[in-house]
Order: structure tokens, then sequence, then C-alpha cells
């Protein structure tokens, strides 16, 4: 099990609470699964200590990062930003985390190939199970 700093256990507390007061939301691919595991390896929700809700918590907070990741990066510009995705007319200056603040900078072709790939995959996806074209 990860040890948290004082500081990141009250900041997943803080998380976890304010998730209890969301509305109901669609679970992302892998979450139901991810349940099930943890409640194979930690037995009912009602009795896990709050260590192992804070893990839990964490595993989900990181499965719903990536999966928005992995949709922003199928969103992307072909010609966003190098660094972040965003198109340049919309860019100015912006904040990512590897980077820092930065100004709109050039895609290598090889990003932008990607990117296309990526499009196209996810439009595919889409037109398979009768999405919008």
């Amino acid at each position: 099990m990860a040890e948290y700093s004082q500081a990141q256990e009250a900041a997943l507390r803080r998380m976890a609470e304010h998730a209890a007061e969301l509305p109901v939301r669609r679970p992302v691919p892998g979450e139901a699964a991810l349940t099930a595991q943890w409640q194979d390896d930690h037995g009912d929700l009602d009795s896990w200590s709050e260590e192992i809700v804070l893990g839990y918590a964490a595993a989900v907070a990181q499965l719903r990062a990536d999966a928005v990741r992995e949709d922003r990066l199928r969103s992307v510009e072909p010609d966003g930003c190098g660094l972040c995705g965003i198109p340049r007319r919309e860019h100015a200056r912006r904040w990512v985390s590897p980077a820092g603040w930065h100004a709109w900078v050039q895609p290598s072709n090889d990003q932008i190939l990607a990117r296309m790939k990526a499009r196209r995959a996810a439009r595919a996806t889409n037109s398979r199970k009768g999405g919008a074209r």
C-alpha cells in the first residue's frame, strides 16, 4: 500500500467527500473491474478502513485521469501545440505539467501523423459503434 503524507491524505479525503456530493457519473472503462478487484482483496465496502478507502480513491482517480487523457489525445487537432495539443488560435500562453508556462509550439511531423492516425482510429471505432460520423 502506498504511503501518503498528511497533506496528501487530507487532499484525498476532501476529494472523496467532494465526489460523494457530485451527481451520479458514468463509470470509466475498467472501473467496475477495479472495484471488483478491490472488493476481492479487501472484503465488503462497509468494512474498509480509511487507508483502504484512500488507496481505492487514488486508484479510481488515476483510472479516470488516464481515461480523460486518452480521450483528450483522440480529440487533439493534428496541428495543435506540440506540448499540450491546444490549437494555435486558442493557445496564448499555457501551463502544462511537464513543460510549465509556454507559448504555442509547432508540433513535429511525427506528432501530427500520430494525432491524425488517432483521430482516424477514433472515427472508425465510433462508426462501428453506430456513433456520429
